[in-house]
């Protein structure tokens, strides 16, 4: 009964994990931005709904957490990734603007909310739902049934709609992409939105699980890593996979190590991927040199 208990709780912590994890996917699929701000945008939305549902309620908290979300995700790309692109910035130097973007946002959080740990409620929804023995958490439910629909939406959309066919082309290639009218600006503008709008209900379920607190941004964005590693770091699909097998993983390592070890195990699995496949699950093989 303990281990499928623990089963349980992994599908349910895989499920937030999975929408973390494809909200980056899909960002750092079509732009090849390594959006580590990610993790600061997580935080505020989290701290947005948990403040504004007190005086405000619950459903325009939740609206004022998608505008947050939307907001500073496409802020931070308008203003700090497009500039940079467009002054020939490389990859490493748009990382470490974006790791400075998330301190910066990070240490706002206590001047604008105060550093206490905050709770979030879900109005409408008991705690926790009985099936038969077990015990799964509601919000945890919710995050793993809307983890199925949206890895299943953003796979159909990637293959069969000219939305995703668009962002595969200017993914492949941005200049050829843009000689044949698909301007790559909108289409990176575009994918930081879609990634936006993932991200915003992974943030909300589970912090109605954990509370709100200063340390979100930095343990989300590594388990985030972790799964996109052990996924595959260009594929959806496959970040949804990394996601699960994380949460399982930590999940089930409670029942022979202290809950104090689940971000060590997490590494592990991680080590274990880069070691014998580098590509993760569904990621592309690529040509070595043999060196």
């Amino acid at each position: 009964m303990l281990f499928r208990q623990e089963l349980i709780n992994g599908l349910t912590l895989g499920g937030i994990y999975a929408l973390v994890a494809m909200s980056f996917s899909i960002i750092f699929s079509v732009t090849k931005t390594f959006h580590f701000a990610h993790g600061a945008v997580y935080m505020w939305v989290a701290y947005v709904v948990a403040t504004l549902q007190g005086p405000w309620g619950f459903v325009p908290a939740l609206l004022a957490g998608l505008v947050t979300s939307l907001g500073l995700t496409l802020l931070i790309e308008l203003i700090v990734y497009r500039p940079m692109r467009r002054n020939g910035a490389g990859g490493l130097a748009i990382f470490v603007a974006s790791l400075g973007v998330l301190i910066v946002l990070e240490n706002l959080v206590p001047v604008v909310f105060g550093s206490q740990v905050r709770p979030l409620n879900l109005p409408g929804l008991p705690a926790s739902v009985h099936i038969g023995e077990y015990v799964i958490p509601s919000a945890g439910l919710v995050s793993l049934v809307l983890a199925v629909v949206v890895v299943v939406a953003l796979v159909a959309m990637f293959r069969y709609t000219h939305l995703g066919r668009s962002f595969r082309a200017v993914a492949s290639n941005p200049q050829m992409s843009t000689l044949v009218g698909l301007e790559a600006k909108r289409r990176y503008l575009l994918a930081f939105g879609l990634g936006a709008l993932v991200l915003w209900p992974a943030a909300v379920f589970n912090s109605a699980t954990t509370g709100v607190n200063p340390g979100l941004a930095e343990n989300i964005i590594l388990i985030t890593l972790i799964a996109v590693i052990v996924g595959g770091v260009e594929s959806v699909p496959g970040a949804a996979l990394g996601g699960w097998l994380i949460g399982l993983s930590q999940s089930l390592s409670s029942l022979f190590f202290s809950s104090q070890w689940q971000t060590a195990v997490a590494f592990g699995v991680c080590i274990v991927f880069i070691l014998f496949r580098p590509t993760g699950i569904l990621g592309r093989t690529v040509l070595r040199s043999g060196v």
